[in-house]
């Protein structure tokens, strides 16, 4: 009973070096990630020129840019952010199909 009185505030004292052991590989990830979304943009600029004018059905390029924006703001938000309170960002569409009567 002793030791368990000994080990319990031990725990207590190593669970924060826990909760933040796992911050530093996931912050380097998510860096990586706003890395690929740079990337992506420069990729979706390659298929807008390649894309062939149709009249009637057309990717929405502008709207996958403007998603993938949000999301790096989220992650750049998470990344920079010492408050740690949840935040609202607006919802992405993911619809980039036009159709047009």
């Amino acid at each position: 009973m002793k030791n368990l009185a000994m080990i319990i505030p031990l725990a207590l004292c190593l669970l924060p070096m826990n909760v933040y052991a796992d911050s530093a590989p996931e912050r380097a990830s998510l860096s990586r990630l706003n890395e690929e979304i740079s990337l992506l943009n420069i990729v979706i600029k390659e298929a807008q020129a390649q894309s062939e004018s149709n009249p009637y059905h057309r990717f929405n390029y502008t709207k996958l840019r403007s998603d993938l924006e949000k999301v790096r703001q989220g992650i750049d938000a998470h990344l920079n952010e010492e408050d740690r309170h949840p935040k609202e960002f607006e919802p992405i569409g993911g619809e980039y199909a036009e159709y047009v009567n």
